[in-house]
């Protein structure tokens, strides 16, 4: 039995995320770059104490007395997989390594700088399979087809669904490399060259959502337009980095996450903060999904520079609605 090594993040707190365990005053604040943006990068290119890690030991406000190093890469995050997981169970006993291009059911987690090519390496060097669960990404959310072509990132299968039917009906499929398919052709002659026959494939009504939206994405141009609209959405949604409460904001293509921190007064559980401002965005017609305590925005791609900032604005009101919640 052969392992599949399942969704391999990077670790999410911002002092591990970051590699950073202390900072003394003088000392320098090294930070990976990342695909998209996030508070902390920007905070860093501006000279500026970062909020994310402002309250690590030693860490001081004055940007005088700290200096602030911005990197271009976090690729070395990615070499746990080969010293701790391959060391482990040794790479004849791992199938794959299945993760997304960024980690969008978390909070939109976005990849440093070059981790999906180390990856990419790492199982080239070892003879694993890289998958790509573009559920999320594939068909135009980063302004490409899929994540693979706008990260510059070639795996051996992706998987997809969601907006291939534009959720008319469900859809979902795998796209495998020449390799695969090759090895699969040349099978036994009495075995299926392909098996792909499952109790629900090739039905013809999502397919037929299918085929026309694939026609929609490139009659309207719609990853162009995403390509056009995200330098305002990422302008817009990092707009909210003084809004009350909010310590993280991350995006990339026209996704974006945005962290709170529990409101004063509350219980601090995990999540309360998060889905008290859901429900208040909500109220306002704004539509969000909260995974724990942060706000995800992902606009349809017929969205306007308008229609963004008005999602903006709304979200802003919910956050000053939730700041004195109390559980």
């Amino acid at each position: 039995m052969r392992l599949l090594v399942g969704l391999c993040r990077w670790r999410q707190p911002a002092q591990r995320r970051f590699g950073i365990t202390q900072v003394q005053q003088g000392e320098s604040l090294a930070l990976p770059g990342l695909h998209g943006d996030s508070d902390v990068q920007r905070t860093a290119r501006q000279g500026r104490c970062p909020r994310a890690v402002a309250d690590l030991p030693g860490v001081v406000q004055d940007a005088a007395q700290v200096r602030v190093l911005y990197l271009t890469t976090g690729a070395e995050m990615a070499d746990e997989l080969e010293s701790r997981i391959i060391a482990l169970h040794d790479a004849s006993n791992i199938a794959a390594v299945i993760v997304e291009p960024f980690a969008g059911s978390t909070g939109v987690l976005v990849p440093p700088l070059g981790y999906l090519q180390r990856l990419r390496d790492i199982c080239t060097r070892h003879g694993l399979l890289l998958i790509f669960d573009e559920v999320i990404t594939g068909f135009g959310r980063l302004g490409s087809m899929f994540a693979a072509q706008a990260l510059g990132v070639v795996p051996d299968m992706i998987l997809f669904a969601k907006t291939v039917s534009n959720g008319a009906a469900p859809l979902g499929g795998v796209i495998v490399s020449r390799t695969i398919h090759d090895t699969l052709m040349h099978g036994p002659a009495h075995l299926s060259e392909l098996m792909h026959g499952y109790t629900c494939s090739g039905h013809p009504l999502a397919c037929a959502a299918a085929l026309a939206m694939l026609d929609v994405l490139d009659e309207e141009a719609l990853p162009q337009r995403v390509r056009e609209l995200s330098s305002h959405f990422e302008a817009a949604v990092h707009s909210l980095a003084d809004a009350p409460g909010v310590v993280s904001i991350r995006n990339i293509g026209l996704a974006a996450g945005i962290e709170l921190a529990p409101a004063p007064g509350s219980s601090g559980a995990p999540g309360q903060r998060g889905n008290a401002t859901q429900v208040a965005a909500f109220d306002r017609g704004l539509l969000t999904r909260a995974p724990g305590d942060t706000l995800v925005l992902a606009p349809p791609f017929t969205s306007t520079a308008a229609d963004i900032d008005r999602m903006v604005d709304l979200l802003r009101a919910a956050i000053r609605d939730t700041q004195g919640a109390r559980a």
